[in-house]
């Protein structure tokens, strides 16, 4: 757990400086997610294909809009819950995260890190937002 926690610190430090030098957004932010395990092939959002990430050689994040309501937020993040799903290592994951508009408004960016059995959204000052477990829908 301790190795889990501080792998956690490592990238959020990193996650801060990405944000500290990236530009602000017209309009509203963005989710960037970070997966940590390496075999993540798609991930689903609200319904919806939010984008792929490749392997790990490749590309393990990807960047999905915000939108304020949920009539919107097919394959993107919307203010208030929000069920993301991605296949890992044969199985189906998936999670339930809230982004409270109040705490976080629309023109924020921020950052979802998925590790292997949770996850962790924070703010672009590196303050943890939110935490929950992964849930395994189904195993091939």
């Amino acid at each position: 757990m301790k190795n889990a926690i501080q792998k956690m610190l490592a990238v959020m430090a990193l996650v801060v400086g990405v944000f500290a030098t990236a530009q602000a957004h017209a309009g509203g932010g963005k989710v960037k997610v970070l997966y940590m395990p390496s075999d993540w092939t798609e991930l689903q959002l609200n319904g919806g294909t939010a984008g792929k990430v490749q392997g790990p050689d490749g590309n393990q994040s990807v960047q999905v809009d915000r939108v304020l309501n949920q009539s919107d937020a097919f394959g993107r993040f919307a203010n208030g819950y929000n069920t993301v799903g991605f296949v890992s290592e044969g199985s189906r994951y998936s999670l339930q995260l809230r982004i409270d508009g109040n705490q976080s408004p629309l023109s924020q960016d921020l950052t979802l890190v998925i590790y292997k059995n949770f996850w962790v959204l924070s703010n672009p000052s590196g303050v943890m937002l939110d935490t929950g477990p992964i849930q395994t829908s189904w195993e091939k």
